[in-house]
């Protein structure tokens, strides 16, 4: 399973999204670890986090907001549908998934 949304690239050997943008001469990198995105609270604190870094732009939001709902196949459905906190193993549906796809 590959994935690329802006700068984020999601990374199966490790199960994060990893950031990586260069612009001028500064070059930022930083990490999501997915298997600490279980609950809708641990994924609303890693975007606060990213959107609190210098180099984080409204497109880089939007995009990592892009990434987390096609590696969970829909946020909503599967972490906070019907405004209930719905706790949710990442780790395995990413696992799974790349069963599925062969990789």
């Amino acid at each position: 399973m590959k994935g690329k949304w802006g700068y984020w690239e999601y990374n199966p050997d490790n199960l994060t999204l990893q950031f990586s943008k260069t612009i001028g001469g500064d070059h930022s990198e930083y990490e999501v670890d997915l298997e600490e995105c279980n609950t809708s609270a641990e994924m609303l604190d890693w975007i606060f986090q990213v959107k609190s870094k210098y180099w984080c732009s409204d497109t880089d939001i939007a995009d990592l907001l892009r990434a987390f709902d096609g590696l969970m196949d829909t946020v909503q459905d599967k972490l906070c549908g019907g405004e209930i906190d719905h706790p949710f193993d990442f780790k395995k549906h990413l696992l799974d998934k790349r069963g599925k796809e062969g990789i």
